[in-house]
């Protein structure tokens, strides 16, 4: 319904005699607002404030300027008109108390409108009008008010029954169907236009709509600067700025905010002096801007409440009005505010049209290169301004390069492959960097690989550069001619440094993926670019060149550095090759054949790998690449069936899927097939084994398949054949290969090995002896004190069984043996699932003796995950176990308490749990670790934590029952650093009682050392308060007065500190 024929007959007052026919006109003839007979978006928002206002006398309608308030404010008003009085008042800064009193209506509930309450003169004696005993019950406020005053007016109105009502910026679904309504119905590109310049400023949308209905072209730069101009010179005029006004509204968007309390001791004097304007007109300025919701204030701190507007102020003074020139900004400013001045170049930049404002930054920028900026300054100025001063940058580089003296830098390849991917920058670097978008383009390359040659040490920065600066254009601006310069000039400085041959290989292996990427910043904001290149005769030739620069250094003959070569050709295409690749792909493989792979007979061992790996990739390919009589020799034969990329075992004998199991298979078969030469087989794996060029050269799991499935002479012949080889294998391996043997076979298999046999392997045969003798007795003894470590890393305690019942001596053997190395714990404690095998390896060892070593490894390994061991022993063990246990996790590691989770909860099946931890806090006690720099002795919270319900009980029954006041601040200060604040604040009712006082009181940590929060530090504030609140309550009774004097005291000191964090998160810092 259209809404002035709504409000035509409301018996309405305005201040000035103005009718609402006047007010509407007034409302639609501002550039900024959408006429009143555009649809209303948003009919549940006036739902939801007729609801507040029906259970409140007054509501507060509060927002950023802009996003509807007074729109809403009427619509609510077209709503009530059939049953109520309507009153309604502009802001004009008089006093219209009288008048709105005169028109109230007696038998009618009078709805009272104030637009802008924030403005309105002597309001407070308007809501006194609700204690007229004729009207109290029939005058309800709805206010109209910026965010920024709610807090002023809110003591005014505390006494009367209100509600807010916060209106936020229109969504881009909102925005959307305004300029829907503005322009019936446009097209999608309009609307995403609209909404983009808009940026969900209703106001600017309708200023842009209008615009677009004078015919203008909102894709322009102009025409979006065009609106701004219009919003904020509008903005401007209502407020009435004078110039003054205007100066301090530069000088706070330039700096971005400032502390009023340190207005007189900072510096600014040269800011105020180039301004002209004086700290009292300064003052008295900002004191105005803040009332008209211009600027925001949090205590003492001041910015500007539209970024926007902070923009347009800069952009009007710089760049289009130019009444500050740049050089004099930089004359007047610089170095003080050096930052900010590059900070609001940038920011003008984004505005501008870019031709115009370029020549003129250039002019600017030259003249105070050479006259205002210091030596040592000019690296970062040439960095800011390198694409308008790019010769004075190249030059700049080029004498500093010129002047390095050639350095001596040696790397590792190691060392080399572990940090060139990481962010180290340089300086220099970084300004050549910015030349590539300039007419020096070529020539910065040129400058980036002299500096390599003279600072080599720069090899990271300057590899970065070339790769993901220079070599990756964010614009997508030819990428593949970009890096064809590059591979172009590289190739033109030969080079047989280390350093330089490595970062040319790294660059030629990047530029030969299909796909590149890129992530930056742009605009504060984390942006992500990647980028596919097109298979076409460009990619083709740029492909060749890099493979000619590989050559390049290939012939240089150096074994490192070929060794890096060979890798790059053997992983060649990197990923899966997409069809439109795939002739590209082709033809390298035959490019790099011709250049890389000699004849087939004087290949080496690398070469042929390649050769081989080509074959591999494209041999089932559509394309005939490879000679027709091309054969896989024997030995590439062996490697592709044994090769292990993906194989590993589920248990010893089950593999993980079909596909890996027929691979299996066809090790088996090829075991087969070399069943007169096993040597010869296990030899020729050895040779790729050790190969530094391979990567998946593991190749245990497959040898260890075959053989399982082996029958036993076979098998026996296998592993001799296996252990007279050159192939290397872990022991581990071999170990259970034997215990698959009876002890016969393995002894005939290990009697024929024409090399020393490791004891461990002795050990392995003679586990599987069913016999126990004397002599076997002795044989294993010597055979274990002539073993490493590797005893414990391969068997476990149950392997000797049979031996320990027969002579529980070679238990202490096993257990002084250990304890003279290293070696794992679950030699003792081996890990299973099964009940049983946990309480017959406690049997074993004997459950004393088990708890012993359990203490005495606790701090040491690691060791029964899940707490199977510990359930089985706790129930018998007695407090001190319990302490010891504590004190163990202590010594290990407190601070990875979640690795010991399980024990917590097991110790407090206990039956002397609360001596046991009591034990433990009379050792922290004692040594005085307790709490440390305010954090409770991590073990002992745990403990704790792992069952609330216990500790709390144990907490409060230590307390009742202490009469040490020492004993009594120390459980206190568990308490509060353990539990939540209500636990704390009901044993805290107990404090009275123990007859503790002011000097008690002081230890205690009623304010934690630390507190975690995420974003926001102002909720944890809040719920500080309330906790000392609830605290001050408590001590209600005289004797108590200084304690409770000092938790007011603390008390005033969060408040203060809620006020500074408010302040600080106002200015944009996290915490202050």
């Amino acid at each position: 319904m259209h809404i002035l024929k709504i409000l035509k007959p409301i018996d309405i007052y305005v201040l000035c005699m103005e009718l609402l026919e006047e007010f509407v006109k007034r409302h639609d003839k501002s550039k900024t607002n959408a006429t009143l007979e555009t649809k209303y978006i948003g009919n549940e928002k006036v739902e939801e404030v007729l609801n507040k206002l029906e259970k409140n006398q007054i509501v507060l309608i509060h927002g950023l300027p802009g996003v509807g308030k007074t729109r809403l404010a009427i619509e609510l008003c077209s709503r009530l008109i059939d049953k109520a009085n309507i009153i309604c008042m502009r802001s004009t800064g008089e006093s219209g108390y009288q008048d709105i009193k005169t028109n109230l209506d007696s038998k009618k509930i009078n709805y009272i409108f104030l637009d802008d309450a924030e403005q309105v003169e002597n309001i407070k004696a308007m809501f006194e009008l609700m204690y007229n005993e004729t009207f109290k019950s029939k005058i309800k406020f709805i206010l109209t008010l910026r965010e920024y005053h709610v807090e002023k007016l809110e003591p005014l109105i505390k006494e009367f029954e209100f509600d807010k009502y916060a209106l936020s910026r229109m969504t881009e679904e909102d925005i959307r169907e305004l300029i829907i309504n503005l322009l019936n119905n446009p097209d999608s590109e309009t609307i995403n236009t609209i909404k983009g310049l808009s940026k969900c400023n209703p106001r600017m949308a309708v200023i842009a709509s209008n615009l677009l209905k004078q015919g203008k072209d909102l894709s322009s730069n102009t025409m979006q600067n065009r609106v701004l101009d219009v919003y904020y010179s509008e903005i401007i005029r209502q407020n009435n700025l004078s110039d003054d006004d205007q100066h301090a509204l530069f000088i706070l968007s330039f700096l971005n905010t400032i502390h009023l309390s340190k207005l007189e001791k900072e510096d600014i004097n040269k800011l105020l002096n180039y301004c002209e304007i004086d700290r009292t007109q300064f003052k008295k300025s900002i004191n105005k801007m803040i009332r008209m919701g211009l600027l925001q204030s949090k205590r003492e701190a001041i910015k500007v409440a539209d970024q926007s507007l902070s923009d347009y102020i800069l952009v009007k003074y710089t760049e289009r009005e130019q009444l500050f020139k740049l050089r004099e900004l930089y004359l007047n400013l610089y170095p003080q505010y050096s930052d900010k001045l590059s900070e609001m170049v940038n920011r003008v930049s984004v505005f501008s049209e870019w031709n115009t404002w370029k020549k003129y930054v250039t002019k600017e920028a030259k003249y105070i290169y050479e006259n205002v900026i210091d030596e040592n300054d000019k690296v970062e100025f040439l960095t800011q301004y390198a694409t308008v001063l790019p010769l004075q940058s190249f030059l700049f580089c080029q004498e500093y390069i010129d002047d390095l003296k050639e350095e001596t830098f040696d790397v590792t390849i190691e060392e080399f492959n572990n940090n060139i991917e990481s962010n180290k920058t340089n300086k220099i670097v970084d300004l050549i960097s910015t030349l590539d978008a300039t007419e020096y383009n070529e020539e910065a390359i040129k400058l980036l690989i002299n500096f390599l040659q003279k600072a080599p040490n720069n090899y990271i920065s300057i590899y970065t550069s070339l790769v993901r600066d220079i070599g990756f254009k964010i614009n997508g601006a030819n990428l593949i001619s970009q890096r064809n310069l590059i591979i172009t000039l590289l190739m033109d400085e030969p080079s047989s440094k280390m350093v330089d041959n490595l970062v040319k290989i790294k660059i030629c292996e990047e530029f030969l993926n299909y796909y590149t990427n890129k992530v930056y910043w742009s605009k504060d904001a984390l942006k992500y670019c990647m980028y596919e290149f097109e298979s076409n005769e460009q990619l083709k030739l740029f492909h060749t060149k890099i493979f000619d620069l590989l050559y390049k250094i290939y012939e240089l003959e150096n074994d490192e550095l070929n060794l890096q070569i060979e890798k790059v050709l053997l992983s060649y295409p990197k990923g899966k090759v997409k069809e439109d690749n795939k002739q590209i792909v082709l033809n390298d493989f035959n490019y790099i054949s011709e250049k890389f792979l000699e004849p087939q007979k004087s290949l080496t061992f690398n070469q042929e790998i390649i050769k081989q790996a080509f074959y591999y990739k494209f041999k089932n390919s559509e394309y005939d690449i490879w000679p027709k009589d091309f054969q896989e020799s024997n030995k590439h034969r062996i490697y592709r069936v044994f090769s292990n990329n993906h194989i590993y075992k589920k248990s010893d004998r089950d593999y993980i899927d079909v596909e890996e199991k027929v691979k299996a298979n066809k090790c088996l078969d090829l075991v087969k097939e070399y069943k007169d030469n096993l040597l010869g087989l296990f030899n020729t794996l050895s040779e790729f084994q050790n190969n530094q060029l391979i990567w998946d050269n593991k190749f245990e799991y497959l040898v260890g398949h075959a053989y399982y499935k082996l029958n036993s002479t076979d098998q026996k012949e296998y592993l001799k054949r296996l252990l007279n080889s050159k192939f290397k294998i872990d022991s581990y391996f071999i170990c259970y290969f034997i215990i698959h043997l009876s002890y016969t076979d393995g002894k005939e298999v290990l009697d024929a090995i024409d090399k020393d046999v490791l004891p461990i392997y002795r050990i392995a045969n003679e586990l599987q002896c069913e016999k126990i003798t004397e002599k076997q007795y002795a044989k294993l003894s010597e055979y274990i004190e002539k073993s490493t470590k590797e005893i414990y890393r391969i068997f476990n305690i149950l392997n000797f069984d049979k031996y320990i019942e027969y002579e529980n001596r070679l238990l202490e053997i096993l257990i002084g043996k250990f304890e003279a190395s290293d070696n794992k714990a679950e030699f003792f404690m081996p890990i299973t699932n099964q009940k049983e095998k946990v309480l017959e390896v406690v049997n074993l060892i004997g459950k004393q003796k088990f708890q012993e070593l359990y203490i005495e490894l606790l701090p040491k390994a690691e060791f029964d995950h899940l707490g199977d061991y510990l359930e089985c022993i706790i129930q018998e063990a007695d407090a001190k176990f319990v302490s010891d246990i504590l004190m163990a996790i202590n010594i290990a590691d407190g601070n990875r308490c979640d690795y010991f989770g399980e024990r917590f909860t097991i110790l407090w099946k206990n039956k002397d749990i609360k001596e046991g931890v009591n034990l433990y806090l009379d050792y922290l006690i004692r040594i005085d670790k307790t709490l440390i720099g305010g954090w409770v002795n991590p073990v002992l919270k745990e403990m704790l934590l792992h069952d609330v319900e216990k500790s709390q009980k144990y907490i409060l029954q230590e307390i009742k029952q202490s009469t040490d006041k020492q004993r009594l601040v120390t459980l206190y200060n568990i308490a509060r650093y353990t539990y939540d604040n209500e636990y704390f604040i009901e044993i805290f009712k107990l404090f009275k009682e123990k007859n503790l006082n002011i000097e008690e009181l002081r230890k205690i940590h009623i304010d934690k050392m630390h507190e975690s929060w995420t974003n926001s530090r102002m909720p944890l504030l809040d719920k500080r308060i309330k906790f000392l609140n609830d605290l001050i309550e408590v001590m209600d009774e005289l004797k108590m007065f200084k304690c409770k004097l000092h938790l007011c005291d603390n008390l005033d000191q969060t408040y203060d500190e809620k006020d500074r964090q408010e302040e600080a998160e106002f200015i944009g810092d996290i915490f202050i």
